[in-house]
């Protein structure tokens, strides 16, 4: 990681709108079966910006692809990790926004037990029941991200919040915010 980099919340990376990746978890049945699953600390991720000096999340949860408060969403939810992108996340905006209101992909996420089963047996496979026109929180992160150039080495469909935190651990495109 290249350590000269250091955070900067003043710092904009795209048109006066600012990026992060976050990590999260909460007191949830869902949240606990995430994590109890996947053995890891997290159980949900999503983008960050502000518009207008308002901290917003871009995310896709059980109601489906949304933006909302960050503020609203952080009383309900602990934030484990945040990550700011050095990505320039203009080639994806208006996808992004055409996904708005996108359904969550429940499909998806029983067929991420596939994927993980797999692994238990040191294969790598393929989701099966991914759904193109639905999302959930990892597979959607993911797919941005790689649409903007970062080398994410798993699927979209085939990646845990857990080991996208991970990735960006690693990252020289990513810092993590203390």
């Amino acid at each position: 990681m290249d350590t000269a980099w250091k955070y900067d919340s003043t710092r904009s990376n795209y048109d006066g709108v600012f990026f992060t990746v976050g990590f999260s978890r909460n007191d949830g049945i869902v949240s606990s079966v995430i994590r109890w699953i996947t053995r890891s600390k997290v159980s949900h991720c999503w983008f960050s910006f502000k518009m207008a000096n308002t901290p917003l999340l871009f995310h896709a949860d059980f109601l489906g692809v949304c933006i909302g408060s960050k503020a609203a969403f952080a009383l309900e939810n602990t934030v484990v990790a945040e990550f700011e992108m050095r990505i320039d996340f203009a080639p994806v905006i208006d996808e992004m926004l055409r996904d708005l209101g996108a359904a969550y992909d429940y499909a998806g996420i029983v067929g991420h037990l596939w994927v993980l089963l797999g692994r238990v047996f040191g294969r790598q496979w393929e989701n099966p029941l991914q759904r193109k026109d639905r999302w959930y929180c990892s597979e959607m992160v993911s797919y941005f991200l790689k649409e903007c150039g970062e080398d994410v080495k798993l699927p979209p469909a085939s990646i845990s919040p857990d080991c996208l935190m991970r990735f960006l651990e690693t990252s020289n495109r990513a810092c993590k915010i203390d």
